[in-house]
């Protein structure tokens, strides 16, 4: 399962278990948010906020 948002992709790993995202624009994604705290929201019961993580991100190049 993958979803887009502007420049923003999210998608499952490859466990299933956990959301992996990426900017086509810039660095930002996955490896970002775990630097940043985001390591324990990222799992798939959390759809929606890694959804609003990554429309903010892509707003950002809007």
């Amino acid at each position: 399962m993958s979803d887009r948002f502007g420049s923003v992709t999210m998608k499952l790993d490859d466990s299933g278990a956990a959301w992996e995202v990426a900017c086509s624009r810039c660095p930002w994604g996955t490896e970002e948010l775990l630097e940043t705290g985001f390591d324990g929201y990222l799992g798939v019961e959390n759809y929606s906020l890694v959804e609003s993580l990554a429309q903010d991100h892509s707003d950002r190049h809007s």
